[in-house]
């Protein structure tokens, strides 16, 4: 495959994350045909170095910013920035130029924060393997002093990344999003989980691989510390643990290579400490000699207090070095329980305890010490190699390619489908059926709804005025028989008389709105008994008008009473009858609904599939 690596960082013998790039891309040259887009200011180091090359190796672009973008970064601009605007520029750079590449890998710098901008590229784009999801354990952070806002500043932004929009769309794009640790690897939305692969950014080269021989290692034990000299890199806690076992075991010894800001202030503190005698300062040990450095040490302290993975202690583990370090971030990744002694990150003192009593156990145990030493570069050997790191990379290159083939095809003929003459009439047929079907289901509703608010809301409100009226009327004919007063017994008889018309009226416009059939035999019952009631009850006002009460008092009695009973009955029955007709019609308009959404997203699917089908069997 045509690969093209863009590596900002790109450089040989250099460590770190130039080391990273340049054995990336020369790795992969052996197995595809790749292309490295790298900075300007790395092209005579790697041009000297590709004259000693044999055999096939990548081809370069370089680019930089402007000049006076690259005098702002000499000046103290923002690395950060810059890398944020050279990635933002080698895209420029490079649009219209991608069409030969089948795979865009970005390489370094590996943070997720910062995953390049291989938008739209129409190419299989794998980014990473990316680090920067960790974060310093929050117990360690007033060890940075100076330090402290700007790490609590990095911490921040590396657990809100995530909703900058410029990591979204990159991971977007991508076809495979390869994560260095799963601290990082949490940093990863969700929804791009299923095309994380968890892959360690670095490896070792086969001249790093080194047996060790028990002449070198007579003598006391010796531990050994190389990183920069910087706060992050936890050199005082080595020399702090170290000054505990040095107590308890006056013959171990430490070297510390590295050079960094933190020089001066570690000095200082092996001098109060009272172990200047004991401890072996080398500064900075060129690279070329770090392995042999290693192999003349007993064990390997690594001791970052954030770090991606951590190359030195790879190396360590390549010259059959047994490791202390710390059971978090890419650490983890690198060692097993089998291959390093893992003190726990907790309280400075405990996890400074941790390591005294690591070294102390090595220091008293060699044959742990040459057990986990074989362990951990046999794994080294197993895994951690340039030639497999790059088998690995080709491996889901491959993936992404092949992944990237079927979208190309899917996104061909889904356009194909949309726009052929067939697709179009079957969208059209599909769309007409969508028509009738949401004109079918208005029509009904409409129709459902109409004979609510037509007929079933007014009915409830006759018969409930007829009800009403009736229970009042009958009210009235109770005090008129129950007073002795004439007066009293004309005004009721009179109020009763009014409000019988009012109810006949209601019950006229209640026949007019009912609906044939429905309710025919309570409704004809309801008249039989209103007919029984009013007849009974004009005998009883016949009698009051007479001033025959004790007459009117006992016909009431044997007849009124009855009738009313039977007639109210019959109204309530009748009421009943409209209340359950109008939750009925509610409970079926609600039913229509829902079945018109389940049928919506039916028909939705099937024209999907339908249409789909149709697209692809051209």
């Amino acid at each position: 495959m045509k690969v093209l690596v863009s590596a900002y960082a790109c450089e040989p013998d250099r460590g770190s994350e130039p080391e990273v790039g340049w054995q990336t891309a020369t790795h992969l040259a052996q197995i595809h045909e790749v292309t490295v887009l790298t900075r300007a200011n790395n092209r005579p180091i790697i041009e000297n170095r590709l004259a000693t090359l044999e055999g096939k190796y990548p081809s370069f672009i370089y680019y930089d910013l402007p000049r006076w973008l690259i005098w702002l970064k000499k000046r103290g601009m923002s690395v950060a920035i810059y890398y944020f605007l050279w990635q933002l520029g080698a895209r420029l750079h490079m649009r219209g130029k991608l069409e030969p590449f089948d795979v865009i890998h970005h390489c370094t710098f590996n943070s997720f924060r910062q995953p390049g901008f291989w938008w739209l590229t129409k190419r299989a784009v794998v980014i990473g393997p990316l680090g920067g999801g960790q974060v310093c354990p929050w117990n360690f952070l007033p060890w940075f002093r100076k330090q402290l806002l700007y790490e609590v500043f990095r911490s921040l932004t590396v657990l809100c990344g995530y909703v900058l929009p410029q990591i979204l769309t990159s991971m977007l794009s991508a076809r495979r999003i390869l994560v260095a640790n799963s601290d990082t690897l949490k940093c990863i939305p969700w929804f791009f989980r299923a095309k994380s692969v968890q892959m360690l950014e670095t490896a070792v080269t086969p001249d790093q691989i080194v047996e060790r021989t028990e002449q070198n290692h007579s003598g006391p034990p010796r531990f050994l510390w190389i990183s920069r000299l910087d706060k992050l890199k936890g050199c005082e806690l080595a020399i702090r643990a170290y000054a505990l076992a040095l107590a308890e075991n006056p013959d171990i010894r430490l070297t510390i290579g590295g050079a960094g800001p933190e020089e001066k202030p570690l000095r200082s503190l092996i001098a109060r400490l009272g172990i200047k005698h004991a401890v072996d300062w080398r500064g900075r040990i060129p690279k070329e000699e770090v392995t042999s450095v290693m192999a003349a040490h007993d064990a390997f302290l690594f001791t970052s207090l954030r770090d991606t993975s951590g190359n030195v202690m790879l190396e360590a583990m390549a010259v059959g070095m047994p490791v202390i370090t710390f059971a978090h971030h890419g650490a983890v990744e690198i060692s097993t329980e089998e291959t390093a002694l893992r003190v726990p990150v907790t309280t400075s003192k405990e996890t400074i305890a941790g390591m005294k009593t690591a070294m102390l156990r090595l220091a008293a145990d060699p044959a742990l010490s040459r057990r986990l030493g074989v362990a951990g570069q046999q794994r080294v050997k197993d895994m951690f190699t340039w030639k497999a790191q790059a088998a690995r990379l080709s491996h889901v290159f491959h993936a992404a390619v092949e992944e990237q083939k079927v979208l190309d095809t899917l996104q061909k003929r889904t356009f194909e489908a949309l726009f052929s003459i067939r697709g179009v009439f079957f969208a059209l047929v599909f769309a007409m059926a969508i028509a009738v079907l949401e004109f079918g289901v208005v029509r009904t509703l409409q129709s459902r709804t109409e004979s609510v608010v037509a007929h079933t809301l007014p009915r409830l409100s006759r018969i409930a005025d007829a009800n009403a009226m009736l229970t009042e009327s009958f009210t009235n004919t109770v005090i008129a028989v129950n007073s002795p007063d004439a007066a009293e017994q004309a005004r009721c008889i009179a109020k009763v008389e009014i409000l019988s018309p009012k109810t006949t009226e209601a019950l006229e416009a209640y026949e007019r709105l009912r609906e044939p059939g429905t309710d025919d035999p309570i409704f004809q019952i309801l008249l039989a008994h209103r007919k029984e009631y009013l007849a009974r009850r004009g005998d009883v006002f016949s009698l009051l008008r007479a001033g025959k009460s004790a007459e009117a008092m006992a016909i009431y009695k044997a007849t009124v009473m009855p009738s009313y009973d039977a007639y109210q009955r019959a109204g309530d029955v009748l009421l009943q009858t409209n209340i359950q007709e109008g939750s009925d019609k509610g409970a079926s308009l609600l039913w229509i609904c829902r079945i018109t959404e389940i049928a919506l997203v039916l028909t939705a699917v099937i024209i999907f599939v339908f249409g789909f089908t149709v697209g692809f069997s051209r």
